[in-house]
């Protein structure tokens, strides 16, 4: 397998067959069914460890459940390579899900690469990077607009870059996580689980559903920015959106924020965003803080609102 993520191609490599590795990253999935087992009183765990070795510092991945590991992966000091052991009866596709999210984290990290914890969408032209804290409304508000015909550029973690002088974001993992609920009231009734396993009784579900990708036409590979939305939190005294220009202040801290940190970091340690990045997408992109109403029912109209604001 062979394909471009975040910018970025990659060659996926199965087992021990030999690799090309003439591509930016080469990742090698070894199945494995010696995992080790590893006390834990909760039902699903996840860590990240830093190992120091002679060729550097090497950044391992660690999820597992019910006292067991069932993936690993170990991300090279340069973000060149990664290797990862998993369990035989993990869903690959929640192997690459992890590979496309968390730990593509770390690859742009350990490869100096800007990015941020946020959606991007796009149509007729124009992208707009989403942001917002936890439970602000950023994957419903991204269903919403793909109702209206907007295509997913990435979920969850968009690469930033200037090329020419423009500011860009980068094509990447394009599947949004809902709620059960949010997921009912858009009629989606079919989605399978996150992280789920393929072993009857051995559940890893996090509570979320995947939201395929739409039939709209894919976004380019890359995409110049238009707009920065940042989510404030969702509001029960309001029946509509409500935005407004974001002052400068408000778009430093909203992208410090929402800067990919690296994840061997202390925490509370401050973020590392190049300010560069931040006077440039501010200086390039039209910026509104958004204020969505905490009702599902009202989304609709908010996100039509919000689309008609951005294209005009």
């Amino acid at each position: 397998m062979s394909e471009s993520i975040n910018g970025l191609d990659v060659e996926r490599v199965d087992g021990d067959a030999p690799a090309r590795g003439d591509k930016d990253i080469l990742w090698r999935v070894i199945r494995d069914d010696a995992l080790p087992v590893e006390a834990h009183d909760g039902v699903s765990f996840l860590r990240v460890e830093g190992e120091t070795t002679p060729a550097g510092l090497i950044t391992h991945h660690v999820y597992g459940t019910q006292g067991r590991i069932r993936c690993r992966f170990s991300v090279g000091p340069d973000g060149r390579e990664v290797l990862t052991h998993v369990a035989p009866h993990v869903a690959d596709s929640d192997v690459v899900g992890l590979f496309c999210e968390p730990v593509m984290r770390t690859i742009l990290v350990r490869r100096g690469l800007a990015s941020l914890h946020a959606a991007a969408l796009s149509h007729n032209g124009r992208t707009v990077v989403v942001m917002g804290h936890k439970g602000a409304g950023k994957s419903t508000l991204s269903a919403a607009l793909q109702q209206l015909g907007w295509s997913v550029v990435a979920d969850d973690l968009v690469r930033v870059e200037a090329i020419n002088g423009v500011w860009h974001c980068f094509a990447g993992h394009r599947q949004t996580k809902l709620t059960p609920a949010a997921a009912a009231h858009f009629g989606e009734h079919a989605l399978s689980t996150r992280w789920r396993s393929a072993s009857e009784g051995d559940e890893t579900d996090d509570g979320k559903l995947l939201l395929p990708p739409g039939p709209e036409a894919l976004p380019p590979a890359v995409s110049p920015i238009s707009a920065l939305l940042i989510l404030a939190p969702r509001r029960r005294d309001i029946t509509t959106i409500e935005c407004a220009p974001a002052a400068p202040v408000e778009v430093m801290r909203a992208l410090l924020a929402n800067s990919t940190p690296d994840p061997l970091a202390s925490e509370g340690a401050a973020p590392t965003l190049d300010p560069g990045v931040i006077s440039g997408l501010a200086g390039q992109a039209r910026v509104y803080r958004i204020s969505l109403p905490d009702r599902l029912e009202q989304l609709a109209a908010s996100a039509r609102a919000l689309a008609t604001l951005i294209e005009t």
